[in-house]
Protein backbone atom coordinates (compact mmCIF):
# COMPACT_ATOMS: atom_id res chain seq x y z
CA UNK A 1 0.00 0.00 0.00
CA UNK A 2 1.11 3.43 -1.01
CA UNK A 3 0.63 5.95 1.43
CA UNK A 4 -0.39 9.66 0.34
CA UNK A 5 0.78 12.40 2.50
CA UNK A 6 -0.99 16.04 2.43
CA UNK A 7 0.27 19.18 3.62
CA UNK A 8 -1.19 22.47 3.91
CA UNK A 9 0.46 25.92 4.46
CA UNK A 10 -1.89 28.71 4.17
CA UNK A 11 -1.80 32.58 5.17
CA UNK A 12 -4.49 35.01 5.61
CA UNK A 13 -3.65 38.26 5.06
CA UNK A 14 -6.34 39.68 7.23
CA UNK A 15 -9.18 38.58 9.45
CA UNK A 16 -12.49 40.59 9.93
CA UNK A 17 -14.87 39.11 12.56
CA UNK A 18 -17.73 39.49 14.55
CA UNK A 19 -18.72 37.56 17.98
CA UNK A 20 -21.63 37.59 19.83
CA UNK A 21 -20.75 37.69 23.19
CA UNK A 22 -24.45 35.88 24.58
CA UNK A 23 -23.90 32.88 22.96
CA UNK A 24 -20.14 32.77 21.93
CA UNK A 25 -20.78 32.03 18.22
CA UNK A 26 -18.83 34.07 15.60
CA UNK A 27 -18.11 34.55 12.11
CA UNK A 28 -14.79 35.60 10.44
CA UNK A 29 -14.36 36.70 6.87
CA UNK A 30 -10.44 37.13 5.17
CA UNK A 31 -10.88 38.35 1.47
CA UNK A 32 -7.14 36.83 0.84
CA UNK A 33 -5.41 33.61 1.86
CA UNK A 34 -2.71 32.27 0.23
CA UNK A 35 -1.98 28.13 -0.06
CA UNK A 36 0.87 26.12 -0.84
CA UNK A 37 -0.31 22.50 -0.94
CA UNK A 38 1.87 19.43 -0.95
CA UNK A 39 1.20 15.94 -1.73
CA UNK A 40 3.53 12.43 -2.76
CA UNK A 41 4.08 9.38 -1.98
CA UNK A 42 7.10 7.52 -2.43
CA UNK A 43 7.38 7.71 -6.37
CA UNK A 44 6.16 11.08 -6.84
CA UNK A 45 5.96 14.87 -4.75
CA UNK A 46 3.68 17.79 -6.14
CA UNK A 47 4.12 21.30 -4.81
CA UNK A 48 0.99 23.50 -5.57
CA UNK A 49 0.83 27.10 -4.44
CA UNK A 50 -2.30 29.66 -5.00
CA UNK A 51 -4.45 31.89 -3.48
CA UNK A 52 -8.25 32.49 -2.41
CA UNK A 53 -10.29 35.50 -2.39
CA UNK A 54 -13.58 34.43 -0.57
CA UNK A 55 -12.64 32.52 2.76
CA UNK A 56 -15.48 32.45 5.20
CA UNK A 57 -15.18 30.62 8.92
CA UNK A 58 -18.34 30.08 11.31
CA UNK A 59 -17.84 28.90 14.84
CA UNK A 60 -19.57 28.16 18.22
CA UNK A 61 -17.50 28.40 21.26
CA UNK A 62 -19.20 26.36 23.69
CA UNK A 63 -17.12 26.25 26.46
CA UNK A 64 -15.10 28.90 27.25
CA UNK A 65 -12.98 29.45 29.93
CA UNK A 66 -10.08 31.64 31.58
CA UNK A 67 -11.94 34.92 30.70
CA UNK A 68 -12.19 33.45 27.20
CA UNK A 69 -9.34 32.87 27.10
CA UNK A 70 -9.69 29.10 26.03
CA UNK A 71 -12.04 27.97 23.91
CA UNK A 72 -13.52 24.59 22.02
CA UNK A 73 -16.36 24.30 19.76
CA UNK A 74 -17.70 23.50 16.27
CA UNK A 75 -16.69 25.29 13.27
CA UNK A 76 -17.62 25.38 9.71
CA UNK A 77 -15.41 27.19 6.47
CA UNK A 78 -15.74 27.79 3.18
CA UNK A 79 -12.66 28.56 0.92
CA UNK A 80 -13.28 29.98 -3.27
CA UNK A 81 -12.28 31.47 -5.70
CA UNK A 82 -8.71 29.84 -6.06
CA UNK A 83 -6.66 31.94 -8.22
CA UNK A 84 -2.88 30.86 -9.35
CA UNK A 85 -1.75 31.46 -13.17
CA UNK A 86 -6.03 31.56 -13.74
CA UNK A 87 -8.96 31.54 -12.00
CA UNK A 88 -10.14 27.84 -11.05
CA UNK A 89 -14.00 28.75 -10.77
CA UNK A 90 -14.97 25.23 -10.28
CA UNK A 91 -12.22 24.65 -7.14
CA UNK A 92 -13.55 24.82 -3.40
CA UNK A 93 -13.23 23.48 0.42
CA UNK A 94 -15.45 23.17 2.83
CA UNK A 95 -14.48 22.03 6.24
CA UNK A 96 -16.40 20.89 9.21
CA UNK A 97 -15.02 19.93 12.78
CA UNK A 98 -14.66 20.91 15.45
CA UNK A 99 -11.47 23.53 17.50
CA UNK A 100 -9.95 24.24 20.37
CA UNK A 101 -7.82 27.45 20.99
CA UNK A 102 -6.03 29.91 22.96
CA UNK A 103 -6.48 33.90 22.43
CA UNK A 104 -5.76 37.00 23.98
CA UNK A 105 -9.31 38.14 24.77
CA UNK A 106 -9.31 41.86 25.83
CA UNK A 107 -12.59 43.74 26.08
CA UNK A 108 -13.97 44.18 21.85
CA UNK A 109 -10.32 42.15 20.73
CA UNK A 110 -10.64 38.27 20.04
CA UNK A 111 -7.32 37.79 18.76
CA UNK A 112 -6.68 33.75 18.56
CA UNK A 113 -2.81 33.08 18.66
CA UNK A 114 -3.29 28.83 18.16
CA UNK A 115 -5.73 26.95 17.16
CA UNK A 116 -6.23 22.73 16.28
CA UNK A 117 -8.79 21.73 14.77
CA UNK A 118 -10.03 18.20 13.31
CA UNK A 119 -12.39 17.21 11.69
CA UNK A 120 -14.32 16.68 7.60
CA UNK A 121 -13.06 18.55 4.58
CA UNK A 122 -14.57 18.61 1.19
CA UNK A 123 -11.99 19.81 -1.43
CA UNK A 124 -13.82 20.20 -4.88
CA UNK A 125 -16.20 16.91 -4.17
CA UNK A 126 -13.34 14.78 -2.66
CA UNK A 127 -14.01 13.58 0.98
CA UNK A 128 -10.78 13.85 3.23
CA UNK A 129 -10.43 14.12 7.05
CA UNK A 130 -8.25 16.45 8.51
CA UNK A 131 -6.57 17.57 11.41
CA UNK A 132 -4.59 20.68 11.61
CA UNK A 133 -3.40 23.73 13.76
CA UNK A 134 -3.19 27.29 13.55
CA UNK A 135 -0.53 29.78 14.85
CA UNK A 136 -0.92 33.01 14.79
CA UNK A 137 2.99 33.90 14.01
CA UNK A 138 2.64 37.57 14.49
CA UNK A 139 1.31 37.39 18.12
CA UNK A 140 4.70 35.13 18.64
CA UNK A 141 6.35 37.45 17.25
CA UNK A 142 5.29 40.44 19.38
CA UNK A 143 5.42 38.46 22.40
CA UNK A 144 9.00 37.62 22.52
CA UNK A 145 9.68 41.52 21.74
CA UNK A 146 7.77 42.16 24.79
CA UNK A 147 9.23 39.70 26.95
CA UNK A 148 12.55 40.75 25.40
CA UNK A 149 11.66 44.15 26.63
CA UNK A 150 10.22 43.02 29.46
CA UNK A 151 14.01 40.91 30.60
CA UNK A 152 15.96 44.06 29.90
CA UNK A 153 14.08 46.64 31.91
CA UNK A 154 14.87 44.32 34.85
CA UNK A 155 18.66 43.31 34.16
Amino acid sequence: MVDNYNQETSVNLLNIGMENKAINAGFEFSPVRLFAWSSGNEYAFNEHTGCSFFNVNAYWNVLSLLNDSLFFGPNTSFNYLFVDEIVHWNQFIYSLGVQFGLRIASHSLQYNIFVAEMGYRNISGNSKYFVGVKVDLAAIIIGIILASASRAETN
